[in-house]
């Protein structure tokens, strides 16, 4: 009697379990022979961007530009995209674009897609700067920079200790605070630069022997772009009378960051010997570069109207 009592609940359970699982299929069967209804909102105004005002902002250096988009009420958002060169700009999706040492001599694009309140895209618009220019004082302080023939930038680095980044014709030092020890050194062709988002932050990348990125901040936005001219313009000294300048002047307060790089004492100390009279500036470092990269190291060399010593003189030590 036992037994077959077992065997009762067990089939009443077996009973119980097939009909579960048929209701769970007869439901699927009835949900997937539903028609599928899509509604449209016929009503609802599109998303367009009407119109694009002209880039709020001067196309030089440290400048910023802004655009502002005359959208429909069926706009929820605008997406931004800024390109540089052609090149887009993956970083910066606001409205405001600020410009930095690598948009010089570059067209600044600007694409506004509207964005519906569904998620749907409208008609992209955009807007195209003129080159993007440089005030006068920034070449005419490079210049200044190549005609004594080196310069130098008080930095930090990431682990806060200041560093200092010194400026030769031959190449680029990364020296400790006092400017005693070199930690890195490299020609030029080596030595790139890259901006971070932070407008005081960037890498140096040194690609020689030892191939070293380091990053640094420079104590103003102005003194960043300038490493970077800097750079280019050690790298290529022709680019410095070729960068388009601008007419307006640059604030005070970028002007006192331009003047915070100093120029050190004895730089050009290759001219021991001076004969004759002075030539211009620029005359005189296409003069030391020459010499430099000619290697040839003799004893009075002529560059333009004066004549270089490369020989220090010996003590006598009788």
């Amino acid at each position: 009697a036992a037994d077959e009592a077992a065997q009762r609940r067990a089939a009443d359970e077996a009973a119980q379990v097939a009909q579960a699982a048929q209701a769970e299929a007869d439901a699927r069967a009835a949900e997937e022979a539903m028609p599928v209804v899509y509604k449209l909102n016929l009503a609802a105004e599109p998303a367009t961007v009407q119109s694009l005002t002209a880039l709020v902002g001067e196309p030089t250096l440290v400048q910023s530009l802004t655009v502002q988009a005359e959208t429909s009420a069926g706009t929820r958002e605008c997406v931004y995209r800024w390109l540089r060169g052609g090149v887009h700009q993956a970083a910066i999706e606001a409205p405001t674009y600020r410009l930095t040492a690598a948009d010089v001599n570059q067209e600044i694009t600007v694409q506004v897609t509207p964005v519906g309140a569904d998620g749907s895209l409208g008609q992209t618009l955009s807007k195209t700067t003129p080159i993007i220019s440089v005030a006068s004082e920034v070449p005419s302080k490079l210049q200044e920079y190549l005609n004594h023939g080196s310069c130098e930038f008080h930095l930090v680095d990431a682990e806060h200790k200041e560093r200092l980044l010194l400026f030769t014709l031959k190449n680029l030092k990364l020296r400790d605070k006092n400017g005693k020890s070199t930690l890195h050194k490299d020609g030029y062709s080596q030595v790139r630069m890259e901006l971070a988002l932070d407008e005081q932050a960037f890498a140096l990348v040194f690609t020689g022997k030892k191939g070293v990125s380091v990053n640094l901040r420079a104590p103003k936005a102005i003194v960043r772009d300038l490493i970077f001219l800097t750079l280019q313009a050690f790298k290529d000294p022709s680019c410095v009378p070729a960068l388009p300048r601008s007419t307006s002047q640059m604030s005070h307060q970028d002007a006192l960051g331009i003047g915070s790089a100093a120029m050190p004492r004895g730089a050009q100390s290759p001219a021991s010997s001076i004969a004759s009279e002075a030539p211009p500036a620029s005359e005189l470092a296409d003069g030391v570069r020459a010499s430099i990269e000619s290697g040839s190291g003799k004893k009075g060399t002529i560059s333009g109207r004066r004549t270089f010593s490369f020989s220090r003189n010996k003590k006598d030590k009788s």
